[in-house]
């Protein structure tokens, strides 16, 4: 948790997500729950903004999915 914390004040959020995958699959964290309660938003910035461009939809096309 502490390393997904440090790392959030320095790299892009796409970097945040691939460090929890790491983590999670090199059974580094004992309590991955726990993990996701307390980063969850550091995890899931952005993931709105990269959904749009990729689907190239408006945000209003957005909010009726």
């Amino acid at each position: 948790m502490d390393s997904i914390k440090e790392a959030s004040s320095w790299t892009s959020r796409s970097y945040i997500r691939r460090l929890f995958v790491i983590l999670l699959t090199s059974n580094n964290i004992s309590r991955p729950e726990h993990v996701w309660d307390k980063c969850w938003n550091k995890l899931s910035d952005n993931i709105l903004y990269q959904q749009r461009i990729m689907m190239n939809m408006m945000d209003d096309e957005i909010k009726l999915l």
